[in-house]
């Protein structure tokens, strides 16, 4: 099975994020060791924070949700990756009130989660959201336009 890697533009706004609200505290958890170029670990560093959370490519709400939470302290990458864990996993539907239609109570009532439609639906369904008006937060509106880049990159769009 390949391993899905969250794209290094994703990586890199976590990183900013954390950077802008920790300033030099967040920056001394990564001190370089001896004998390595600091690029080059820097570089070791952002890939394994992309393998570890690209469980959550198809799912950028949880890594916003992750930023809108930080403690008190930066998290490491285990840390962080247990506060997108943690994201809340949607609202509850909402029936309408007892004087709303009939009908619409009952298709409401009969409403199931959609089968996975592939995994790169959420492109899809956040640009939709973004075009209809919807207010998406400006993490999402980053990782929306980093898959985009991606996907054009690649020539698969």
């Amino acid at each position: 099975m390949k391993t899905l890697l969250l794209p290094e533009s994703w990586v890199e706004k976590i990183w900013s994020v954390m950077r802008a609200t920790y300033g030099a505290t967040f920056d001394r958890q990564w001190e370089c060791p001896e004998g390595v170029a600091p690029a080059r670990h820097v570089a070791e560093l952002r890939m394994m924070w992309a393998r570890q959370l690209g469980g959550f490519l198809q799912n950028p709400k949880a890594i916003d949700h992750a930023l809108s939470v930080l403690p008190e302290f930066p998290p490491n990458l285990v840390q962080f990756a247990e506060l997108c864990r943690r994201a809340p996993q949607g609202m509850p539907l909402q029936l309408p009130s007892p004087r709303a239609d009939q009908a619409i109570v009952d298709r409401a009532r009969n409403l199931r989660p959609r089968a996975s439609r592939g995994p790169r639906e959420w492109i899809v369904d956040l640009q939709h959201r973004m075009d209809t008006g919807e207010k998406i937060s400006i993490t999402e509106k980053a990782m929306l336009r980093a898959a985009q880049k991606n996907i054009r990159s690649r020539g698969e769009g």
